[in-house]
């Protein structure tokens, strides 16, 4: 009698003589989705660091622009950018933690694909929650810092936008009282 194992990329029974299923090969390992060492994270230090990196862009690039160098365009390539890129990495790092399988239960948890989805129409939800629910893949908790990246993120861009605004409305005003 053979024992039975499950692949760890689709969660199939395959028999213990086969060492490819669903066009990988795999070890003996009968983890359905990989678990990550301590302290290896580089996509989730990723999925941290663009949003950080949009915020000094935001104030210290974008912040000492006069307006003839158009700062709104700038700002809106920013936001659009950072979300762009973290929804890319989170839909990359959640493949690779192998979220959409079968859990233990036998449900099916939400894909790479929805994530990615998620975190770009509605970024300043889907990424916190994102960074939140990667823990049960065996990947590091970064959920609170998801929240307060995602709070000064979405300040920093309304703050700047305002500044932006304000200084418009003000040289519109100088033109009208001319």
């Amino acid at each position: 009698m053979s024992k039975v194992k499950y692949c760890p990329e689709c969660g199939e029974n395959i028999e213990n003589l086969s060492n490819k299923c669903c066009m990988s090969y795999y070890s003996d390992s009968t983890e359905s989705s990989p678990k990550l060492e301590s302290g290896e994270d580089p996509l989730g230090l990723g999925i941290i660091l663009v949003p950080i990196i949009g915020i000094l862009l935001i104030y210290y690039w974008v912040g000492n622009m006069n307006l003839m160098q158009n700062p709104s365009s700038s700002l809106h390539l920013i936001v659009l950018g950072t979300i762009g890129l973290t929804s890319f990495l989170i839909y990359v790092d959640s493949s690779k933690l192998g979220m959409g399988k079968d859990d233990a239960n036998g449900k099916k948890t939400n894909g790479a694909s929805q994530w990615a989805v998620f975190s770009l129409f509605l970024w300043i939800v889907g990424y916190p929650a994102y960074l939140f629910h990667r823990v049960k893949f065996g990947a590091k908790d970064m959920a609170l810092l998801g929240v307060i990246i995602a709070f000064i993120f979405t300040m920093a861009a309304y703050t700047m936008n305002e500044a932006i605004e304000d200084k418009k409305e003000g040289i519109r005003e100088s033109f009208r009282n001319w």
